[in-house]
């Protein structure tokens, strides 16, 4: 799901301010919400992640779930992480890393395999549990991933994608038959309704059209960035209900001039230099499924600083802390307090987050959110089934509850 980025603003406490030798708590200055996890940076760059382990996605070594925050094996420092089945992140220096679910090559060190055999109920699937470096000579500033393909955005503004070819979400043009940078990772598959291609890139590969982008968002469907001129680009398809693939980035049109970009599941969303946000893709409203191919603005007289999607539902922040968040609340991931919500009864109208905390950033998992204040507390809410909520239990919550920090 989206990257969130470091702040490199915040002082940096004493480790033992009290006297009395025992080191204060962690405090995150930056959260990265997969679908059933979560990782939390410091000011110092220190990763800590919790929730489901099943592909090795936190990073600590094992496929072992957390229930409360735990180290990144290896004590690496980041500036920027992503969390999804597939993780990645970007240390201090601009190199980017990845681990968990490793096939068709989106961990992007030249395998299209990991080490481990990491099984999820009846199927398994090969990753890496701990940070493996990425094949490339590039410096990067940030990294996503949507399960098929990672994307990530070099220091100079270019994108490079890795991963899945077919689909167009590599975003390099059509490439003919056994031609480079391609391998043919997977077995061809023909079929009455269904081919399947089985190339793909095992190294970061550059976007085709030499645009400079400053953000860059990956939902399952499609990959967009907006460019240092306010334009909207994407490609792939935007969502399963279109058959059309974009092999190259494709200009949308009409599209505001985003600032910020945030995506997951079918569904990406955008906040202008002004604060104006729009959504696009498939995400769920109260008359049904909510398809708009174009963005579309929602929370129509609010001023977001930032947004962040996650499988079906979306949050945002003021700059004065106040959090939103609209879509799906099945598992209370909108944290207002219900759980008022059934198939396809969701809302795009934003409701407010209970519990009048001031939020500084927010990070939407699939079914949770969670949230950092301006005081350096970290708060989760909804579905807690593997523990992503970090409180130490696996009860899911309606409201925002504190994280059990170590």
């Amino acid at each position: 799901m989206r990257v969130a980025r470091f702040v490199a603003l915040l002082a940096v406490a004493a480790a033992c301010s009290d006297g009395t030798g025992q080191s204060d708590p962690v405090r995150f200055v930056s959260l990265a919400a997969g679908s059933a996890s979560v990782c939390g940076l410091t000011v110092e760059g220190e990763a800590f992640c919790w929730g489901g382990n099943d592909f090795g996605q936190l990073g600590t070594g094992d496929t072992e779930m957390r229930i409360v925050p735990s180290p990144v094996a290896g004590s690496p420092r980041f500036s920027t992480m992503n969390q999804g089945m597939t993780a990645c992140a970007v240390d201090l220096l601009g190199q980017p890393y990845c681990w968990g679910a490793s096939g068709s090559g989106v961990t992007g060190n030249g395998s299209i395999s990991g080490p481990t055999q990491c099984v999820q109920q009846f199927w398994s699937v090969s990753c890496h549990v701990r940070p493996q470096g990425v094949r490339t000579a590039e410096t990067f500033r940030e990294v996503v991933n949507n399960g098929s393909i990672t994307c990530g955005l070099a220091a100079t503004g270019r994108a490079f994608c890795w991963g899945v070819y077919q689909g167009g979400y590599l975003g390099i043009g059509v490439v003919p038959d056994g031609a480079a940078p391609l391998l043919q990772c997977s077995q061809r598959f023909h079929g009455d309704y269904f081919f399947e291609d089985g190339r793909c890139a095992t190294a970061p590969v550059e976007v085709e059209g030499k645009h400079l982008f400053r953000s860059i968002a990956a939902g399952a469907g499609q990959v967009c960035g907006t460019t240092q001129d306010d334009e909207l680009f994407c490609w792939a398809r935007p969502t399963d209900r279109d058959s059309v693939e974009r092999y190259r980035p494709t200009k949308v049109p009409g599209a505001p001039p985003l600032a910020q970009l945030s995506g997951a599941g079918e569904l990406l969303c955008g906040v202008t230099a002004a604060g104006a946000g729009y959504c696009w893709g498939t995400a769920w409203s109260s008359q049904g499924f909510f398809i708009e191919p174009e963005p579309t603005a929602v929370g129509a007289g609010i001023v977001f600083s930032s947004v962040t999607v996650g499988g079906e539902h979306a949050c945002g922040a003021t700059p004065g802390g106040t959090a939103y968040c609209w879509g799906r609340n099945h598992r209370g991931q909108l944290g207002d307090g219900t759980t008022v919500d059934g198939m396809g009864e969701g809302t795009l109208e934003p409701v407010f987050v209970s519990g009048g905390h001031r939020f500084r950033s927010l990070a939407a998992g699939g079914d949770f959110t969670c949230g950092i204040t301006f005081e350096g507390d970290t708060y989760c809410w909804g579905a807690n089934g593997t523990g992503q909520l970090g409180d130490a239990t696996l009860t899911a919550r309606l409201a925002p509850t504190l994280v059990d920090l170590p």
